[in-house]
């Protein structure tokens, strides 16, 4: 067996942490040290976690002056602190529900008067597992737009990966923005109202949010360029001149004609885009 540079044989993890091997051997006896890899009935592998527990006994002992007992007693807390951390994230599954309550409790109260309390309440968490998983109310807003996008985006995805090409995707993702507008519509103008009042804190957020679907959009024209489906242009632009109509297309018919059908009059959006209006 090659031995890889995260697996150490002992001497190696002596060299790194400073700490003699007996030494090392007694913490391990004392369970001061996480067992090693066992390969063989005389070979055992340590890694960088070993290396950082070493180092973090040495500190103690020499800088701090704390007994082994003490320090034995630091580690397992530690452990334990570790063990709970993990038994707070959350699952996608959670993750989700999380998201999907806080973007209806932002688009009905508005940022600013959605509290924590408010969404640990909605999604029936403890406020210490929010702080696991979020650091504020803020990283929380930046998953919501996150979790609307990859929604709209999945089915393309899905799409492409059967081989479907580029305008087959578009159309889908018109289809699938077109659903999702109102939701998406509402959180962008809490975003854009964010970024007025608070520019500093916000305007970064806005920028990349709008970016999202842009880039995106991007991407698919520049497949259909090398697919023959699109002649050669500035691709740039187009994305959003594009994603200004899909904005202004689906606005239109969610508030004024919202009895269409959706479908067919993306085909024909998309039939005159690629047509153009001259004979």
């Amino acid at each position: 067996m090659i031995e890889s540079k995260s697996h150490l044989g002992i001497a190696d993890l002596s060299t790194r942490s400073g700490i003699p091997v007996s030494t090392i051997k007694f913490y391990l006896r004392e369970g001061l040290l996480p067992k090693p890899i066992k390969t063989s009935k005389t070979r055992a592998y340590y890694t960088a976690i070993h290396v950082k527990r070493l180092k973090l006994i040495k500190k103690l002992r020499d800088e701090e002056n704390i007994s082994l007992k003490n320090i034995k007693e630091i580690i397992n807390l530690v452990e334990l602190e570790n063990k709970d951390y993990a038994s707070k994230m959350l699952t996608n599954t959670e993750k989700d529900k999380i998201i999907n309550n806080a973007v209806s409790l932002f688009i009905e109260k508005g940022y600013e008067r959605t509290t924590i309390a408010d969404i640990v309440s909605s999604s029936g968490i403890g406020r210490s597992t929010f702080y696991k998983n979020y650091k504020n109310k803020k990283e929380l807003f930046t998953d919501c737009f996150k979790k609307i996008f990859w929604d709209i985006t999945t089915e393309g995805d899905r799409l492409a990966s059967e081989g479907a090409d580029a305008l087959t995707i578009l159309k889908k993702r018109t289809l699938t923005y077109f659903k999702a507008y109102p939701e998406w519509a509402s959180m962008m103008s809490l975003l854009k109202a964010a970024a007025i009042s608070d520019p500093d804190e916000f305007s970064e957020q806005l920028k990349e949010t709008l970016l999202l679907f842009v880039d995106e959009c991007n991407k698919l024209l520049q497949a259909g360029i090398k697919q023959g489906i699109f002649r050669e242009i500035d691709s740039v632009p187009l994305s959003v001149v594009l994603m200004g109509g899909v904005e202004l297309f689906c606005y239109y018919y969610s508030s004024i004609e919202n009895d269409a059908d959706r479908e067919k009059l993306i085909d024909n959006a998309w039939e005159i885009i690629l047509k153009g209006l001259s004979k």
